[in-house]
């Protein structure tokens, strides 16, 4: 699976699964992070959560994101 960000730069995603403690980040359940978007292969059934945050809150602005 891929997510790629659009619209922004100030942003980085970071991409958790959730092993039973919902949406804990760990060394463990961090699948993938990045500046532009993120990469990993889907397990069918599993739950995933893509964050966005931001290096400087008031840079934030609106952005899209393309899943594939």
């Amino acid at each position: 699976m891929d997510i790629a960000m659009i619209g922004n730069n100030s942003l980085y995603v970071t991409v958790l699964q959730d092993i039973g403690n919902g949406c804990e980040d760990s060394e463990e359940t961090c699948i993938d992070h990045g500046t532009t978007g993120a990469s990993w292969s889907a397990e069918a059934g599993a739950t995933y959560y893509v964050i966005w945050d931001s290096w400087n809150a008031e840079q934030v602005s609106s952005f899209g994101m393309e899943v594939t």
